[in-house]
């Protein structure tokens, strides 16, 4: 948190990224306490973003910085995920090899059509980008 909060203050970055090899996984064994704690955290170092206004209300910018990572289908519930936008995770990455049952199925990953589909759309509705 100290070194996001750093850059953004230092060289107003806007954006970051966690290339965390799953952030939804490091979620799950913490107890599912990991991601509450950096969306609390992100909140606490002002680094929600925040849109700026003109005069006339028109949209020129925005403080704090927004953020993203990486997720797995079986993962992310719906309550992670609302928690997560309102901290500023503009999109998460997921490792959607396929929709195809017999594919997933010889990948092993646990992820089935049905937990691929439930994800990308609870990931939409929570107002988070979902990249395939």
């Amino acid at each position: 948190m100290k070194m996001a909060k750093y850059a953004k203050d230092t060289f107003d970055v806007d954006y970051i990224g966690f290339l965390d090899e799953n952030l939804m996984t490091m979620d799950q064994y913490s107890g599912r306490t990991w991601l509450n704690e950096i969306c609390r955290l992100w909140h606490e170092s002002g680094l929600v973003p925040k849109p700026q206004h003109d005069a006339d209300g028109r949209m020129t910018g925005w403080t704090g910085m927004y953020w993203s990572g990486t997720s797995h289908a079986t993962l992310c519930t719906k309550e992670i995920l609302k928690t997560m936008r309102e901290a500023g995770c503009s999109h998460l990455v997921y490792g959607y090899e396929s929709f195809a049952p017999h594919v997933l199925k010889t990948i092993g990953k646990g992820s089935t059509r049905a937990t691929n589909f439930r994800s990308f759309f609870w990931t939409l509705e929570a107002g988070i980008r979902p990249v395939p």
